[in-house]
């Protein structure tokens, strides 16, 4: 179909013009978006990456479970953490059957014996060296029945967590 004369047009020249300023436009204010979106994403990124990298960086094992006992209502329970990872690790939190116990820690010592206290509710375990935790007696950790299973995890303030279970001997 013929446009008739009497019809005007947008010329080519000026209609090629309007593209490239709305090309141009459109993309200023993507990128502008975008720029935002991705400053906020790389920043939440770049923190949880560098905190996931420490904690690849750091293992802690339980190495041993100890529950002696001197009298008939006086109970002792030992537990070894071991740091094998490659940075110093925070002790944070031990759980005993789904409890938290570090609270109740009545003496914490290296393997060299010598005493290590909690800095902010928190024992550093130097890389290599273990720390053994001493819970004395509370009511609310009854001596176990033999054949009874102890599940121990203990956790870093980075979210690193060892978890065994021990039963019970007679």
């Amino acid at each position: 179909m013929r446009l008739a004369k009497s019809e005007k047009a947008v010329s080519t020249v000026i209609a090629t013009l309007l593209m490239i300023n709305i090309a141009f436009v459109t993309g200023v204010m993507v990128f502008a978006w975008g720029q935002g979106l991705m400053g906020a994403f790389t920043a939440q990124s770049r923190v949880y990456f560098l905190t996931q990298g420490e904690a690849i960086r750091e293992k802690i094992l339980l190495v041993n479970l100890r529950y002696l006992t001197s009298l008939p209502y006086q109970y002792q329970l030992n537990i070894t953490v071991r740091n094998v990872g490659y940075i110093e690790a925070r002790v944070a939190e031990i759980y005993l059957n789904d409890t938290k116990v570090l609270s109740q820690v009545s003496l914490a010592w290296k393997n060299d014996g010598t005493l290590v206290s909690a800095i902010a509710g928190k024992y550093l375990i130097p890389v290599g060296d273990a720390v053994t935790f001493a819970f004395a007696s509370y009511p609310q950790s009854p001596k176990p029945n033999v054949g009874s299973r102890l599940g121990v995890v203990a956790a870093t303030d980075r979210g690193t967590r060892a978890f065994e279970e021990w039963g019970v001997a007679g």
